[in-house]
């Protein structure tokens, strides 16, 4: 905080926040008489030793003369600077001219008015204290805010909003990677802390925003891996600290942490695509694993979990690419990844795949990490394709009788069945464990609706119309399970 302080039109032009014109010009004649004799005048406030030294000019006493005559600066420049109200300001300052700084804040520390809370504050920050600064400048906003724009000369009223937001924009300025509790704490006012929050959230959006672009430069440059690890690093604090703030639904922190976590994709991909090794494939895995923290969209997350896939298959094809076994899954994969989505298909994909799945186990192993992952990737494209299909036939709109539903449920476990006896990772066993049993939980649904279709219910009612609303309810029961 010392250059802005430092460089204050009211320190250049020594006098307080809340001195009259004629002071200001009584100042500016000491200053340029001093300068006819190549002298500098010095004045209470200086404080050389803390603020450095100040090398006064005629073109630098104009300039912050000149400053002074714009409102919204001249306001910026008193939130930044001391006044001069009461006694209790004119013995602090004799103390701060005497480096006493300590003993002139429990000089002010007396009494809670606007110049004690004021001067407090200016002094904290200038001793780098941001939490203590915000926290005297909070209760005087809260408190003494009319009584302070009175006391600097506007003879209007100020908003407060733009007051708090003048001194968070000064500090994030100045310090850009501090966090948000250090000005904005539970010691300063909710009024505070609200609009802390979004001055914040704003400032950070844009460093993101920026460093994207940067990003999006090196990139073209042909630094896939470099700009991928580098915006990450500026990124990751950030977006932390947002999250501490912002809801996850908010909808600009997933637009700023999707834009991130977007362009770290490209990076990592194109490092990859352009390398074409097994260690571009690992190094583009580490980044995007690390990346896919921030990631606050569902539509980025699970292209983050596709393209972590993609790149670990990619190493896989690498590794082995002169094994036969390998080569023909890799091929029989790409073109049943094209296939439908449908139980059939996904029938043919485990019928084609299998004898070469388990001919790879035998060569490599049959604990081989590559061959565990070929075979959770078979699996798991099989079980999209089941899945698929069989919510397109819960659709509502749907045409289908409840007998083809009950067919496409049996097809659906008897595969499954099937494919439960390859060995594959634990994340795809829970997977395929969990539909499973919804999937027979539904069919048994199914088989009690139709089994019941006919018979007597509690009102006397029988016969096929009876069975037909038994049938429907369970329908609308089995609309309700959630495949995934």
């Amino acid at each position: 905080m010392h250059n802005i302080i430092a460089n204050n039109p009211f320190r250049i032009l020594g006098t307080c926040a809340n001195s009259s014109p004629r002071e200001i010009v009584a100042n500016k004649a000491k200053m340029l008489a001093f300068l006819k004799v190549r002298k500098q005048f010095t004045f209470q406030l200086d404080m050389k030793s803390t603020l450095g030294e100040i090398l006064r000019t005629s073109e630098l006493i104009a300039a912050a003369d000149s400053q002074l005559t714009i409102e919204a600066d001249k306001i910026k420049a008193a939130q930044l600077w001391f006044v001069k109200i009461n006694d209790d300001d004119k013995a602090a300052f004799a103390l701060i001219k005497d480096n006493k700084l300590d003993e002139a804040i429990q000089q002010w520390a007396q009494n809670d008015c606007m110049s004690s809370l004021q001067n407090r504050g200016v002094l904290y920050l200038i001793l780098g204290d941001i939490a203590s600064a915000t926290h005297m400048l909070s209760m005087m906003y809260d408190s003494h805010r009319e009584e302070f724009i009175q006391a600097i000369g506007i003879n209007h009223d100020v908003d407060y909003d733009q007051l708090v937001a003048n001194i968070i924009a000064t500090i994030l300025e100045q310090k850009p990677l501090i966090s948000f509790d250090s000005f904005a704490g539970e010691q300063c006012s909710v009024s505070w802390r609200e609009v802390a929050t979004s001055v914040f959230s704003q400032s950070m959006t844009q460093k993101l925003s920026d460093a994207v672009d940067q990003c999006q430069k090196l990139r073209n440059d042909g630094q896939y891996l470099q700009a991928g690890k580098d915006l990450l690093r500026v990124a990751r604090p950030i977006i932390l600290n947002l999250t501490k703030l912002l809801s996850s639904s908010d909808p600009q922190l997933i637009n700023i942490s999707d834009k991130v976590c977007n362009e770290i994709m490209t990076c990592a991909m194109k490092h990859n695509s352009y390398q074409a090794t097994e260690q571009a494939a690992q190094e583009a895995v580490s980044l995007l694993m690390q990346a896919s923290v921030l990631a606050k969209g569902t539509m980025t997350k699970t292209e983050f979990s596709n393209n972590i896939d993609k790149l670990n298959y990619d190493k896989m094809t690498v590794a082995f690419s002169e094994n036969k076994n390998f080569k023909n899954i890799d091929e029989l994969l790409e073109y049943h990844s094209n296939t439908p989505e449908t139980i059939a298909a996904a029938s043919d994909l485990i019928d084609e795949v299998w004898a070469p799945i388990i001919d790879f186990g035998n060569d490599v192993g049959a604990d081989n990490e590559t061959y565990i992952k070929m075979s959770s990737y078979t699996v798991n494209l099989a079980l999209n394709k089941i899945i698929t299909e069989l919510n397109q036939l819960n659709n509502p709109n749907s045409s289908v009788t409840i007998y083809d539903y009950r067919y496409a449920l049996n097809k659906a476990i008897g595969l499954i069945e099937q494919i439960w006896q390859m060995d594959i990772d634990e994340p795809t066993r829970q997977r395929l464990q969990d539909n499973y049993y919804t999937i027979t939980g539904n069919n048994n649904q199914v088989n009690n609706a139709i089994s019941g279709a006919g018979s007597s219910n509690d009102d006397g009612c029988s016969g096929s119309g009876c069975g037909y609303i038994a049938i429907i309810i369970v329908i609308i029961k089995i609309l309700m399970a959630i495949i995934d």
